[in-house]
């Protein structure tokens, strides 16, 4: 019995269900994905492509350290044509890693506007502008023509959005309000147990004085917080809803305090948030500002209850908002100063959080906002200087402050 024929034309609607179809046949085989870059700060989305080599009959592996850097042309714009589904050409420009070996062993593209996950893209890699290094020799490419299609892309998308909830730092200000430590860490366990559903995150926060008599300013509180969260999509967009348990203290913990509460924490999809993201860097795709909405039931633990009329000794009720936003405003820019020559990211931090005492029938404002220079490297530990506006009364001891600090920031 011979073995069935299968039309050319299905093989190729085949290799389209993949996500990737490939134009050339060769040594090097070529592939592209939009995929998130967790270790950026912020993290983004790119799109990479990487090379696979035959190891043995039709089975490929990725190719480490394969492609010349300084041959060919992997870093011009030109070699990599984006078009949407209807033929419309986006914008895409290859990342530049200054500090990137001879041999690469992919490319990373930086998109003007954000790939829809409804939508399907089509990515020319034009023959003739990669040189591959191979045991046999050099090899050249030939054009391929790569699809993308958001059902292939959606949980990155998502993924994306879950690691920029994420924002772990250590910070060491000085100024109006003396000498400041701040440090927030975030451990993430999804599939707690090995159930699908039941996702753990432990947050620990702590904002206090380095001076001890300085203590009664605003820079004087600890906090640790357990949640179980339960991800989900609205509207392509990631959202969450968790229930937590938390503990606030001052640092000294002469006042503690212990919460039961509930959040829900989205990323809203708007023309005007996606506008105000690309003032300044044009080519701007990072994740836009994500809002926290919440409700604590408070109580008193350790210690005489804080300021502002506030009683936690027999039962407390809050609700909270939170908008936590980086808008860019220069990428790759080349700061001249003495001392600080380099190449930085500056950016603007909001984290505005404001919290309703019920009980008390009192609003408190717990906002930061602070200007970033952070310097440009691939390490995952993300030097930066920091200048920072911080107002507000803080739990648990309420002390109302205004302060202007500037300092250093390691964000990882």
């Amino acid at each position: 019995m011979k073995p069935p024929i299968f039309p050319s034309w299905l093989l190729v609607l085949s290799l389209l269900a993949s996500g990737t179809l490939f134009a050339e046949e060769g040594p090097v085989r070529i592939r592209a994905s939009y995929t998130p870059e967790l270790e950026a700060t912020p993290p983004r989305m790119v799109i990479s492509i990487k090379f696979q080599t035959e190891v043995a009959s039709n089975k490929w592996k990725n190719a480490e350290q394969i492609l010349y850097r300084d041959k060919g042309f992997p870093y011009d714009s030109a070699t990599y044509i984006l078009k949407d589904s209807n033929g419309n050409p986006l914008k895409a420009r290859p990342l530049v890693d200054s500090q990137a070996d001879a041999m690469l062993s992919k490319v990373d593209l930086l998109l003007a506007e954000p790939l829809n996950v409804k939508n399907e893209y089509e990515l020319t890699v034009v023959g003739g502008n990669l040189v591959f290094k191979l045991p046999a020799g050099d090899f050249t490419n030939s054009t391929a023509n790569l699809v993308l299609k958001g059902a292939a892309f959606e949980r990155n998308t998502q993924r994306l959005e879950e690691r920029a909830k994420v924002s772990n730092k250590i910070e060491f200000l000085g100024g109006s309000a003396g000498g400041v430590s701040s440090i927030a860490i975030t451990v993430d366990n999804s599939r707690f147990l090995g159930v699908d559903w039941m996702n753990l995150r432990l947050d620990g926060k702590a904002d206090f004085t380095l001076v001890s008599k300085e203590r009664t300013n605003f820079f004087n509180s600890i906090s640790a917080e357990a949640s179980f969260y339960r991800p989900f999509e609205i509207h392509g967009r990631y959202s969450e809803a968790s229930f937590h348990a938390r503990m606030e203290s001052d640092q000294a913990f002469n006042i503690v305090d212990g919460l039961l509460g509930a959040q829900y924490a989205f990323f809203p999809k708007d023309p005007v948030s996606s506008w105000l993201s690309r003032v300044f860097v044009h080519t701007n795709v990072d994740v836009g500002p994500l809002f926290i909405f919440g409700y604590d039931y408070v109580h008193n633990l350790k210690g005489e209850t804080g300021a502002s009329k506030i009683n936690t000794e027999q039962a407390d009720h809050r609700a909270s908002g939170l908008l936590r936003w980086r808008v860019p405003i220069a990428n790759d820019y080349d700061l001249s100063f003495p001392t600080l020559a380099g190449r930085y990211n500056i950016g603007v931090d909001f984290e505005l959080k404001g919290v309703y005492d019920i009980t008390a029938e009192k609003f408190l404002d717990q906002s930061w906002l602070s200007l970033v220079f952070e310097r440009q490297n691939s390490d995952r530990f993300k030097p930066a200087l920091v200048l920072t506006w911080a107002r507000g009364k803080s739990a648990p001891t309420f002390q109302q402050v205004n302060a202007l600090l500037a300092g250093l920031q390691l964000k990882f």
